[in-house]
């Protein structure tokens, strides 16, 4: 079953068509349009916009929705390299076929200061131009059906065991492996914030109007990639890097009565023995070589950035390589081959 990701996504078209080093998306004149809109939802500042019909910049496409995601700020500390995590997480995800929004650097300049500000601009992954319309369920809703006084603030209650009693009663093909392949993702670049409202069912109606449901690609991958390690504290964890990444945990728990949310890694266990199945689709994506995102990534930190406080650091892209390599090869020794 093709969904409308799979069917008008750049996440598909040819490699020819990625941002180059010099190619940030400047978007400061997209917001004189009328569609440069605050989106409420989450942590770190957003807003939607949409590209122009005109736009020159190969990699988008043009009259669709995007959105613009600046970085975390926590009291007096500015995560300036989060936003490149979500642009690194864009480029595992391709390298590895795991279906992940595309994620692009954009800037604009600020109009008190006249200095450019960065962030990144993802891809809405649906309401394409000329695709079907979508009816789009968020997570938290679908957890609501079957647990009426769900926590969609924090989402104590998220677990992996309703969520597989949700997809029992929805028409999404496959949807053990597609599971299997997000959670995996998700070890790999050390995300903890799959929460409810970072998954969605994606609904269309196809030929016949049949109806075709779908998951989400993996969305939102910001908090990863050991973000929220400062500069200072980067060569202790690299040192103590197999410490470091057996802390990390997911969002879910894999049962709503668990205590804790799950390690990213036990999550995965979990997952293999309870659908066996899983570890084909797993297996397909370890099997994956590598070494060219991880050039990639380090690649990001010469990107031409005008101001400097948004450089991500040759240190920082290291320590991103270091920590996926290190998570690559857990989830191997953990799903085997």
């Amino acid at each position: 079953m093709t969904s409308l990701f799979q069917r008008h996504s750049q996440f598909y078209w040819p490699a020819d068509t990625e941002q180059a080093s010099g190619q940030a998306v400047d978007i400061s004149s997209w917001s004189l349009s009328g569609n440069f809109d605050p989106y409420a939802e989450g942590t770190r500042d957003k807003f939607t916009l949409r590209c122009p019909a005109d736009t020159a910049y190969p990699f988008l496409i043009p009259k669709h929705r995007y959105m613009y995601k600046k970085t975390f700020q926590r009291k007096t500390h500015i995560f300036h390299e989060q936003f490149w995590v979500e642009i690194a997480a864009y480029k595992i995800g391709r390298a590895l076929g795991v279906e992940v929004p595309p994620a692009f650097v954009a800037c604009r300049e600020m109009p008190s200061s006249g200095a450019y500000e960065y962030a990144s601009l993802s891809e809405w992954f649906y309401d394409y131009p000329g695709a079907p319309a979508a009816v789009v369920d968020r997570g938290g809703n679908l957890m609501s059906r079957l647990i009426p006084d769900y926590d969609r603030d924090k989402g104590k209650q998220h677990n992996f065991t309703t969520i597989s009693d949700l997809f029992e009663g929805l028409e999404v093909e496959n949807w053990r492996e597609k599971w299997a392949r997000m959670l995996l993702f998700d070890a790999l670049i050390g995300n903890t914030d799959r929460h409810q409202e970072n998954w969605d069912v994606v609904s269309h109606f196809g030929r016949r109007s049949v109806l075709r449901e779908n998951l989400s690609p993996a969305y939102d991958n910001g908090t990863a990639m050991g973000y929220e390690v400062l500069a200072d504290k980067i060569s202790v964890k690299i040192r103590d890097m197999d410490l470091y990444i057996s802390k990390g945990r997911h969002h879910l728990k894999w049962h709503i009565e668990d205590a804790a949310q799950a390690k990213h890694f036990d999550l995965l266990r979990l997952l293999l023995d309870t659908y066996p199945q899983a570890k084909l689709a797993m297996a397909e994506i370890l099997a994956r070589n590598i070494d060219p995102v991880c050039e990639d990534i380090y690649g990001l930190s010469r990107f031409d950035v005008i101001n400097p406080a948004y450089k991500l650091s040759p240190e920082r892209a290291d320590f991103m390589i270091a920590l996926l390599r290190a998570r690559h090869r857990k989830a191997t020794e953990t799903v085997g081959r």
